[in-house]
């Protein structure tokens, strides 16, 4: 089979951690002029993601350190052995052909090598032959992220099991925002404006003239005009988040949810509500409105022109319906964005890919420097 993966996917698979369906190798694998203990390293590798028990396709990531946590390091490789090669080393020792193939991608400007295995293999691939240290008699599986030898039961079971690719898990991808579910959703966003023959300027000198009593009840109440500045950017943003609907007849695993949002000038995109601001005595900071972004974290990234969110929503059951945590969206103008979102799971075949929309609205409103709220 010929090899290709999307750099959307290659993204998701590094930050996600070693599992039945996927491993990191730093260092390439010795193929060119090695020895049979160096080719039996690669072909136990091959035959314990041949025999794993998964849904969905595996990968081996080659020169890629595992970093525990985070996004894994990429550190290359500096060459690439034929895929042909590879093939007849594992399939001219094996009691039945394993569906994977070698290829090469490039990520953060450096080459490395996948190791692609297809759902749906056929099992129990064992060697017929001893390979150096490999036992013709043991069944090598993948167990989380660790390679073990399958138990007779096991084997037992791999001979009867239906091919995995049979029943493939289905899914709906919709956003939700105040309780309503949709592909095509409408928030409203609210802009505050300042009430009339109100300046804002004449708070300051207001507060010198006050007496004392009245001064210091006023100080325990938040600064006005950052009080109006929280009020204001509160108003324009809508909660939103996905909803992963599980319309299939078995288990999502490891559910993770990519949204690319286009950027314009107007626009504002969170993962958080601003801080309402504290009282003019307990020295309050207040929200800084210079950045639209200084809220985002670890699920957002700003790349070219579109914001990239992440999250993960973890296992759905059939019938059930897993959701995301929020994150907020407003304009200052009216507009429709376009959105495309990607849905992940590791027993997904491939990536889902969703067009989703957003349509935002306004209404306008009269701001309050009371601290009502």
């Amino acid at each position: 089979m010929s090899g290709y993966i999307s750099a959307e996917l290659l993204e998701h698979l590094l930050w996600r951690g070693e599992s039945e369906t996927l491993d990191f190798k730093r260092d390439q694998y010795v193929i060119s002029g090695a020895t049979d203990a160096e080719k039996a390293e690669f072909v136990k590798d091959v035959l314990a993601f041949a025999n794993a028990w998964r849904e969905g396709d595996a990968y081996i990531l080659i020169g890629v350190k595992d970093t525990k946590s985070g996004r894994r390091e990429v550190v290359g490789v500096a060459n690439h052995p034929d895929d042909a090669d590879l093939q007849q080393i594992v399939n001219q020792k094996t009691n039945r052909p394993v569906d994977f193939c070698y290829f090469s991608a490039v990520v953060d400007d450096k080459e490395i090598g996948v190791l692609h295995f297809k759902a749906g293999q056929v099992r129990p691939v064992h060697l017929k032959t001893r390979m150096a240290a490999l036992d013709p008699k043991n069944v090598y599986v993948r167990r989380s992220s660790s390679t073990d030898v399958a138990t007779l039961d096991e084997v037992s079971k791999m001979g009867h099991a239906l091919r995995p690719s049979v029943d493939v898990p289905r899914l709906e991808l919709l956003l939700e925002s105040d309780r309503t579910q949709a592909t095509q959703l409408e928030l409203v966003s609210t802009i505050l404006s300042d009430p009339p023959r109100v300046a804002p300027n004449s708070f300051a000198p207001e507060l010198a003239l006050l007496a004392a009593s009245h001064r210091l009840a006023e100080l325990s109440k938040p600064d006005p005009r950052k009080l109006a500045a929280y009020k204001k950017r509160r108003a324009l943003l809508r909660p939103v988040n996905f909803c992963i609907k599980n319309t299939g007849t078995i288990a999502l695993h490891d559910v993770e949810v990519q949204l690319v949002i286009p950027q314009s000038g107007h626009l504002i995109v969170s993962d958080e509500l601003p801080t309402r601001p504290r009282s003019i005595l307990e020295a309050a900071e207040g929200i800084d409105l210079s950045s639209l972004h200084s809220a985002l974290r670890d699920s957002f990234e700003s790349r070219g022109n579109a914001f990239h969110l992440r999250y993960s929503i973890g296992k759905v059951q059939p019938g059930n319906i897993g959701r995301s945590s929020e994150f907020y969206v407003g304009s200052t103008v009216e507009q429709n964005l376009a959105l495309t979102a990607q849905v992940y799971a590791d027993n997904l075949p491939r990536p889902i890919v969703v067009n989703l929309g957003v349509v935002i609205r306004s209404e306008t409103s009269l701001v309050s420097y009371e601290a009502d709220d």
